[in-house]
């Protein structure tokens, strides 16, 4: 069916929730081996925030980032404390602005 639609219609993208399960992950595949353009979308860990995943799915864009990044981070009070503050916003479920200090690609190391 998803097959016969693509092949009958003209598409730029295919946005779809998660991509994994039945039907979605089977769409998703059909999409890529025709060569359409697939967007996943999932709700993000963060409320109110989702995580939009560009030609695979959340759980794989959620596994991209290189360890480079933060093994060797100079960590330091301010961090430590900031990185606190976070969890205990996710602890008491609210919304703050993400921790800044924690950014990985402003940390020398």
């Amino acid at each position: 069916m998803t097959r016969n639609l693509l092949k009958n219609n003209s598409y730029d993208v295919c946005v779809l929730n998660h991509g994994i399960y039945v039907p979605q992950g089977l769409i998703s595949e059909v999409c890529r081996a025709l060569g359409v353009r697939v967007v996943t979308w999932n709700p993000a860990y963060r409320r109110e925030c989702f995580i939009f995943s560009h030609e695979t799915t959340y759980h794989h864009t959620l596994m991209s980032e290189s360890t480079t990044v933060w093994e060797n981070m100079d960590w330091n009070d301010d961090i430590e404390a900031d990185l606190m503050q976070y969890l205990h916003s996710r602890m008491e479920e609210r919304k703050i602005g993400s921790p800044s200090k924690i950014n990985p690609s402003s940390m020398s190391g």
